[in-house]
C-alpha cells in the first residue's frame, strides 16, 4: 500500500507550536452561523488530465432575511493524474463573492493528493484520501494578501456493486499571513455519495467549521449538496 509523505504534515505542524489549538483569551462568545451550499460541477477527463468547472451558490441566515445577496463562486481547474493511479496534482482558480463580508475574492490553488486502499473483504473497502492545498488570495478591499496551507484527510467506505458510499473527514487551515502564522481554522464533516449511471454523482455533506487563535472566533454549520457530471 502506498502512503503519502504528507500524512505526517499534521504532526509536523502540531509540533511547531504546542498552543496551536488554544483560543486567544477573550470574553466574546463565538459567532454562530449557518450556511447552505448548492454546487454543480462538470468534469472532462482527457488522457492523463482532468478539466473541471464548478459553480456554487450559498445561502446564510442573512440571505434568508434578504439582508444580503447569496454568496457565489465560479471555479476552473485542471488536474494531472499519471499512470501511477494513487496520486494527483492540480491547479485551480476561484472567483468568489462573499455575502456576509461583502467582498470579491480571487483565489489560486495548488493541490497534491493521493489515495490508499484498505480491503475489508472481497466487496468492502476503505479509501483514504490525503489532500494538501496551498491557497493564495489576491489582495482584497480592506484586506491584505493572504495565503493558506490546508491539509485534509478523508475516509471513504465503499461496497462493490453498490451505488452508495459514505465518508468522513477533517481539515486543518494554517495561515501564512505576514502578521499571523499559525493555525486559523479547523473543519470536520461527514456525508454520503450516490453514484448514478452515466457518470453522474450526487453528494450530501454536513461540515462543522471553527475559527481558532483569534479574538473573534466564528463557528459555522454548513450543509452542502453537490451534483457532478463527468462526460
Amino acid at each position: 500500500m502506498k502512503y503519502s509523505i504528507f500524512f505526517g504534515f499534521l504532526l509536523v505542524l502540531l509540533m511547531q507550536k504546542n498552543t496551536a489549538f488554544s483560543q486567544t483569551p477573550t470574553d466574546q462568545s463565538p459567532t454562530v452561523r449557518q450556511q447552505y451550499w448548492v454546487t454543480v460541477s462538470l468534469v472532462k477527463p482527457i488522457k492523463k488530465y482532468i478539466l473541471g468547472a464548478e459553480q456554487g451558490i450559498g445561502l446564510s441566515q442573512n440571505s434568508w432575511a434578504m439582508k444580503n445577496l447569496p454568496a457565489t463562486y465560479t471555479q476552473l481547474s485542471m488536474d494531472y493524474k499519471p499512470l501511477i493511479y494513487f496520486w494527483e496534482i492540480g491547479l485551480a482558480y476561484r472567483y468568489g463573492i462573499s455575502a456576509d463580508e461583502n467582498f470579491v475574492s480571487h483565489r489560486f490553488d495548488f493541490n497534491w493528493s493521493n489515495d490508499a486502499e484498505i480491503k475489508l473483504s472481497k466487496k468492502k473497502k476503505l479509501v483514504l484520501n490525503n489532500r494538501v492545498r496551498y491557497s493564495q488570495y489576491l489582495p482584497r478591499f480592506g484586506k491584505p494578501q493572504e495565503a493558506l496551507i490546508r491539509d485534509a484527510l478523508t475516509i471513504h467506505y465503499r461496497k462493490k456493486d453498490r451505488p452508495w458510499e459514505y465518508f468522513l473527514g477533517a481539515e486543518l487551515f494554517y495561515s501564512l499571513q505576514y502578521d499571523f502564522k499559525d493555525f486559523s481554522r479547523y473543519r470536520v464533516g461527514f456525508g454520503a455519495i450516490y453514484n448514478q449511471k452515466f457518470n453522474k454523482r450526487l453528494k450530501l455533506a454536513y461540515l462543522f467549521q471553527q475559527d481558532i487563535n483569534t479574538s473573534k472566533p466564528r463557528l459555522t454549520h454548513i450543509i452542502n449538496i453537490d451534483y457532478r457530471l463527468k462526460w
